[in-house]
């Protein structure tokens, strides 16, 4: 906080001007020496003092700090002109109220003035300059629309836009500002109001270009800059502008405009981060110096209250939220060079709802170039927010609703939930990377509808080095929570949709109704992110990396449903939905994505699902071996009933010796219910033909790769070997199987072959539901929303080993063709040392799934010993009867899959033929 004492101080020898009555600033009686302030003044409204601005001040003030009550008469026009207005504990900064606000047609200012260079020598932290609120804050302009759509698309010529309603306060001489549509070009026009008449503006002065979005049932837009009630700065120079730093809690802002605010510059690095050090040469340039910044005042207080809003013209950021409550709604940042809307730290509180967020130059970097942890960063200092966005939240817990970004280098949204290492945080010393860190900041208490994650951390199953640290606190690390919430927003014009990272990176389950979700999002017109040499930073290897130009991004993170989406590409280019090496689970549901290059790129690990989607573009599901996971896609269509294209792509590249041999165990796609195979799968071809193909499927030239997948010394042993011939002699192939003589191509797959549509009688493989099994009393059906049925099955009495209590013991029948099977499950384990599952067929012996440990959720395993190999069972055609039991309490038993030949496992698998 920073504020100075009231002291007692004795007339104008002093140089101090102190209120010592209530009355009008300009009332000399006012003062303790009859004289109202004049240039350079230093003034003090002493406690239980209330003065009232009633008047236009010429006088340029040093400073004045407020322990009574400052306050602006809101009937008559107002100015105060100072270079640092400080108000102090239990003091009070009124600018009209909820029920006498600033009068329409009236006008209050305060306009911090250049008084020359912020002398460092008595000020270091350059915290003067602006106004510091360490009291009560509240400032009412009048109120008025701050945005709104259009009902007609304006174009060029046009002097004359159509409103969907009568705007309230709208009037001659207002600022507006219509945003460009354009990716690559900033085609914003300003312009004033001539005239209104309902709901048509006329405009000063007719535009140059179009503003037509790609669709006509998207949106056009017309934000209002003009307030009433002004904070503004006198200089254009960076280091000499003012800021506003909130610090006490529960303010109320409504209807004012932050102009040309705001020291901290993003273009360049701060100089005083927290982690990290700054390089030597550089400007003084420190954090926290922005246009409207709640500082610090408490996420467990009352909420800040902002609305209507305009911060217009920043060199760093716009609204800021700094550990503190806050709700924002209907505000507007606009030419704010970092990021316009902002929750700085991780563990703060509020919402971002219905904003519009127009315009950031950005610094030019990549967004993570001055992370801290990373080797690609030019400077470690994290130091965000910097590249360009609209909105950078790194609270999981502040929401995100029907926000609007446009015209922004870098992507509108960014949300990044690795938590900030400031304040007490900065001694914590659990930092894995700029991934994640184990540092527990956000209360319990503001997470309790996540109560699998506080389970998790509380029996111990992050690893063993951190859970001492996040188990003796109330508190959970931020970057292991969900999203609150991320629905209704839209971007458009940027170098890309949303930016989502850093979240649930080491929390990895399929609790599907645990995972964030980011919902109902509109993308269209994006484009490459450009750096200053005007080099391109397009999409690079399938668009997982730091390009532009990609709808929604999910990288160093598990766990996310995009649902509801509306992704637009702009010209055949980018990708919809990037993947990423480190990416695990995700869901892309009910989506429209079209008119990328690439609509869905799986990500590397675990479970990508892709159903019941619009999807037309050139290549509209992109599947390559080596960093892509399993995928399941069913029920696509590309808007005119026809099915989308896969593209199932083979190619060496980055791609190790156990995902190219032995693919299926834990890779591989399901389209609508058909396995894809390689035409590389058939028995004849060789996968290894040379030594030159065996280097490039090991890590830097090192065999051991190869020799742990074959069980053999010489990994040299697979070059030249068929398919056959590795699987008789090794027990794998390409793709971890045999291409069926059965398989059929399809014209909607490039690459690859699927099984046919009328499969063999009985089947090769059956799915089943434990829950729709014979349940006897020493098991229950219990309820769960992460099974595809709704339902699983927990064992309630145990069993022995093997289990001899008939009551706990389920059965299941099956119909399957002669064959050796093996078996997998999908279960809900519980204990860190490994659970136990016992199963057998046609009352044969009872085989032990061992040392099965828990995921943090319902994961698939393969039926095996510990550390062996897995079971097989050689089956004729028919029916068979198949037993499950567990000796373990809590263990959820949901799935099971027999099949003569492995296959994709992943999410809920296909539907099971019991149910």
């Amino acid at each position: 906080m920073f504020g100075v004492a009231s002291t007692p101080l004795q007339g104008p020898m002093d140089g101090m001007y102190r209120a010592v009555q209530n009355g009008q600033w300009d009332d000399p009686s006012v003062w303790a020496d009859g004289a109202v302030p004049d240039d350079d003044a230093r003034v003090l409204i002493e406690r239980g003092v209330i003065v009232t601005v009633a008047h236009q001040g010429t006088a340029r003030l040093k400073t004045v700090h407020v322990d009574g009550t400052l306050t602006f008469d809101p009937t008559v026009d107002t100015h105060l002109q100072v270079d640092t207005l400080v108000t102090n504990p239990r003091s009070t900064l009124r600018i009209g109220t909820p029920s006498t606000p600033i009068e329409a047609g009236t006008e209050a200012r305060i306009t911090f003035i250049d008084t020359g260079p912020i002398d460092e020598a008595q000020d270091p932290g350059r915290r003067r300059r602006g106004l510091l609120v360490n009291g009560d804050l509240t400032v009412h302009g009048a109120a008025k629309t701050s945005w709104t759509e259009l009902a007609r698309f304006p174009a060029v010529g046009d002097r004359q836009l159509s409103l969907p309603a009568t705007p309230t306060n709208w009037k001659a001489g207002d600022r507006l500002v219509v945003p460009g549509v354009n990716p690559n070009e900033n085609r914003d026009e300003e312009r004033r109001i001539e005239a209104v008449a309902g709901t048509t503006v006329r405009l000063d002065c007719a535009l140059e270009y179009d503003h037509i979005p790609p669709a006509d049932d998207l949106d056009g837009y017309v934000l209002n800059l003009s307030r009433n009630v002004m904070f503004e700065s006198e200089s254009a120079e960076i280091p000499r502008r003012g800021h506003v730093m909130v610090m006490n809690p529960a303010t109320d802002v409504r209807y004012a405009a932050f102009r040309e605010l705001g020291r901290t510059d993003k273009s360049q690095a701060i100089t005083d981060p927290v982690r990290g050090t700054a390089p030597d040469d550089a400007e003084t340039n420190p954090k926290a110096r922005y246009s409207f910044h709640y500082h610090k005042t408490g996420i467990e207080q009352e909420p800040h209250r902002a609305e209507g809003v305009v911060v217009d013209g920043s060199p760093g950021w716009g609204i800021v939220n700094h550990h503190s409550h806050a709700e924002v709604t209907d505000s507007i940042t606009y030419d704010v060079l970092g990021a316009g809307f902002v929750a700085e730290g991780g563990n703060e509180r509020g919402s971002f709802g219905r904003n519009f967020a127009l315009r950031s130059k950005g610094s030019g970097d990549k967004i993570d170039d001055r992370a801290f942890g990373t080797r690609h960063a030019s400077i470690e200092i994290d130091d965000f927010g910097h590249a360009g966005h609209g909105f950078w939240s790194q609270s999981p817990i502040v929401e995100l609703t029907d926000n609007v970004a446009a015209g922004h280098r870098h992507y509108g949204f960014a949300i990044w939930t690795r938590q900030l290492l400031d304040g007490p945080m900065a001694e914590c010393t659990q930092v894995e990377d700029s991934r994640v860190t184990y540092c527990p900041n956000l209360p319990m208490e503001y997470v309790e509808g996540q109560k699998p994650l506080m389970e998790a951390i509380s029996a111990g199953r992050f690893s063993h080095d951190h859970d001492e640290l996040m188990r003796d606190t109330d508190k959970v690390p931020s970057c292991f929570v969900r999203l609150e919430r991320f629905e209704g927003n839209e971007a458009f014009a940027s170098a890309g949709g949303l930016d989502f990272s850093r979240n649930s990176f080491k929390w990895k389950h399929e609790r599907f109704d645990q995972f964030s979700e980011i919902r109902d999002f509109t993308v269209y017109n994006v484009g490459p992110h450009i750096d200053d040499e005007g080099n391109t930073r397009g999409v690079v290897k399938n668009g997982a990396k730091k390009g532009g130009n990609q709808g929604i991004k999910l990288r160093y993170l598990s766990n996310v449903a995009v649902r509801d989406c509306r992704l637009l590409g702009t010209d055949g280019t980018g990708v919809g939905i990037p993947g990423h090496d480190y990416f695990w689970t995700n869901i892309v549901e009910n989506c429209d994505i079209r008119g990328w290059n690439l609509g869905v790129v799986p990500g590397e690990h675990r479970t990508t699902i892709v159903r019941d989607n619009v999807l037309d573009n050139a290549v509209d599901i992109d599947w390559k071996i080596g960093n892509t996971g399993p995928l399941v896609a069913e029920r696509n269509d590309d808007g005119a009933g026809k099915q989308p294209l896969l593209r199932h792509d083979l190619s060496y590249d980055d791609v190790k010796a156990g995902e190219l041999l032995g693919l299926a165990r834990n890779r591989g796609t399901v389209l609508d219910g058909r396995t894809v195979y390689y035409e590389e799968q058939r028995p004849d071809y060789v996968p290894i033909k040379s030594e030159a193909e065996l280097v490039t499927v090991t890590t830097g030239g090192s065999y051991g790769h190869m020799t742990d997948v074959i069980g053999h010394d010489d990994a040299g042993a697979v070059i030249g070997l068929t398919n056959q011939e590795l699987m008789d002699q090794f027990g794998v192939s390409l793709g971890g199987s045999l291409l069926p003589d059965t398989a059929v191509g399809e014209d909607y797959v490039t690459g690859g072959v699927l099984d046919p549509i009328n499969r063999s009688t009985p089947p090769e493989a059956a799915w089943l539901d434990v829950a729709a099994g014979d349940i006897l009393s020493g098991a229950e059906v219990v309820s769960d929303a992460n099974t595809e049925s709704g339902e699983a099955v927990r064992v309630t009495t145990g069993t022995d080993e093997p289990p001899a209590d008939d009551a706990s013991v389920v059965s299941i029948n099956f119909d399957v063709s002669e064959g050796t099977y093996s078996l997998y499950g999908r279960f809900f384990t519980r204990s860190w040392n490994g659970d136990t599952v016992y199963t057998r067929i046609d009352d044969g012996t009872w085989n032990a799934w061992e040392k099965l440990k828990p995921p943090n959720g319902f994961k698939w395993y393969t039926a095996a010993p510990n550390d062996e190999s897995e079971y097989t069972w050689d089956l004729s055609a028919g029916t068979h009867t198949l037993e499950i039991g567990c000796p373990n309490d809590g263990v959820l038993l949901d799935k099971l899959f027999i099949a003569s030949d492995a296959t994709i496992l992943g999410g809920f698998g296909q539907p099971a033929q019991n149910r």
